[in-house]
């Protein structure tokens, strides 16, 4: 794989979704990365410092959850 970006992958923290067992079409490669200032195709972008701030946190041995939430836009 080539990054175009890799300012994006510099930090980051890999979600492991759809893997135990994998369900074809599911979906898959769900990274928390840096935000680009734009929507992501399927990934968790954060500003710099949030997602440092994240990863510093991150215990993976405390088997942490990921929720992502998606608000519905307003009238």
């Amino acid at each position: 794989m080539t990054l175009r970006r890799p300012y994006r992958y510099r930090y980051f923290a890999v979600v492991e979704f759809n893997v135990n067992p994998v369900v074809p079409g599911r979906g898959s490669g769900i990274v928390i990365h840096v935000d680009h200032g734009r929507p992501t195709t399927g990934c968790v972008s954060l500003p710099l410092n949030g997602l440092v701030a994240l990863l510093r946190w991150l215990r993976p041995g405390l088997l942490p959850l990921v929720a992502i939430v998606v608000r519905s836009p307003g009238p």
